[in-house]
């Protein structure tokens, strides 16, 4: 009978993960099992070897420009917004500012990276702009029309 061997030790010996061997359907092995998979590997343990060979992917740290809150992430999520928002600023109601130009407004995309979301400065169309002037005039007119509150 042959001894056994930790799926640790057996996934550090033939270069893989414990994780690898059990998702293969084993969830104990023996020295002579795995003298067997190292003359003669099968294909999941190529397969899971390809993977371990695979380069990791690059990644960038970036920041909330509310609060300063560094995370990294993927370049390619976060590479067309000019803004990003941690969670909980995002969710405490806060924003970046508006560029003072007129006519631009700001496009919120939620979950960008994760625990990011993101905002995009950009020109309004003539139709963005016409809601958003119709929506401040409705606002001024409630504003107009409320009664004033008697003081106590």
């Amino acid at each position: 009978m042959s001894e056994r061997v930790s799926l640790g030790a057996a996934g550090q010996r033939l270069g893989v993960g414990a994780g690898d061997i059990r998702w293969a359907g084993y969830t104990k092995d023996t020295a002579g099992r795995l003298g067997a998979w190292e003359h003669r590997p099968p294909a999941w343990l190529c397969k899971a070897r390809a993977r371990k060979r695979r380069p990791t992917m690059r990644r960038a740290g970036v920041s909330c420009c509310l609060c300063g809150t560094m995370q990294e992430v993927r370049p390619s999520l976060v590479e067309d917004y000019t803004h990003l928002v941690c969670g909980p600023c995002s969710r405490s109601g806060k924003r970046p500012e508006v560029p003072s130009r007129p006519g631009m407004i700001v496009v919120r995309a939620v979950k960008v990276a994760g625990y990011f979301d993101g905002y995009v400065h950009r020109i309004a169309t003539a139709q963005e702009r016409a809601s958003v002037h119709r929506a401040a005039a409705l606002a001024r007119a409630a504003f107009l029309d409320t009664p004033a509150k008697p003081e106590s």
